[in-house]
């Protein structure tokens, strides 16, 4: 069997007069499937996919938590308090996929407050949505995710009352909609700490935290990442793949899935033995999302 190939193990139940019997039954239905951990290093998931000069998989250090701009060489040395996104399209023309530490211990992680996520990352109302809304009672403080440095601190636009923050593993955060902000541009902070209140300035329907994450100005799914219901981060180790102007999350014992002609998602996840809904979240497909042969998706099992 092919290296690549992984044998699927299906159950199937048949009732028998008034008997349940249980057959599991190996049927060797081979798919285009592998672990992206044992993804050979001449293997490209797309066309147009690069590996570095020795055929690894670039990856971004994890600065030493004392460094004033932290990730500069990652960012060519752009820093703005004025501006969200100052960075040009310039700097992800190289990306394909890059291996990031999101922690090295537990305490440097937080999620920003209690509460549940009411509008998810992803196309609204005929817009992208570049993060996540969560329901946070309006005063309550706003938690930094990881150690970093505050970029920009100060009302922008769409966004009102919004800190934005470089942290240490090369990632920025958004905490837009704040009522009030607790922080200064240039202001070393870690995991945990107050960055401001829940509030409701700028362009917003109510009192809310809307929450982002983003690499060299393209954004990532937060979901992705973070575990709203059980107050965890996902990994401490995650692979980025640059795709049309997003950074999509792998993580290493992630299962990819090659689509193949006449595929469709209730078939894929019958043959995984998951749910539609899990693989539309995991790879931020719309519900009216087309498939394309070729294309890999991420297996949740």
């Amino acid at each position: 069997m092919h290296k690549n190939r992984i044998c699927i193990t299906k159950q199937m139940k048949i009732k028998f007069s008034t008997l349940l019997i249980t057959l599991i039954l190996l049927i060797p239905k081979c798919v285009d499937a592998f672990y992206f951990k044992d993804i050979p290093i001449f293997l490209k998931l797309y066309e147009n996919d690069t590996l570095s000069e020795k055929n690894n998989i670039p990856i971004i250090k994890y600065d030493n938590g004392k460094s004033a701009f932290p990730a500069a060489y990652v960012y060519d040395n752009i820093w703005s308090t004025t501006k969200p996104n100052p960075y040009p399209k310039s700097i992800t023309y190289n990306d394909s996929i890059l291996k990031i530490t999101l922690i090295s211990d537990s305490s440097q992680f937080s999620l920003p407050g209690e509460g549940r996520i009411t509008s998810p990352y992803g196309w609204r109302d005929g817009k992208f949505h570049e993060g996540i809304d969560l329901d946070i009672y309006h005063g309550l403080p706003v938690h930094a995710l990881f150690p970093g440095v505050v970029r920009m601190s100060k009302s922008f636009g769409g966004y009102g009352r919004l800190v934005i923050i470089r942290h240490d593993n090369g990632l920025e955060t958004f905490y837009a909609h704040l009522g009030t902000i607790k922080v200064k541009a240039g202001q070393r902070i870690n995991a945990g700490d107050i960055i401001g209140t829940c509030g409701n300035s700028g362009t917003s329907r109510g009192t809310h935290l809307h929450l982002e994450i983003r690499f060299k100005g393209e954004s990532i799914n937060p979901a992705h990442l973070i575990s709203i219901e059980d107050h965890s981060l996902k990994y401490k180790t995650i692979l980025l793949r640059k795709n049309d102007g997003h950074y999509f999350v792998y993580h290493e014992d992630a299962l990819l899935y090659k689509i193949k002609r006449g595929d469709y998602l209730h078939k894929i996840a019958n043959e995984f033995g998951t749910t539609v809904r899990k693989i539309r979240e995991t790879n931020d497909i719309p519900k009216n999302g087309i498939l394309r042969a070729g294309q890999y998706l991420s297996i949740c099992l």
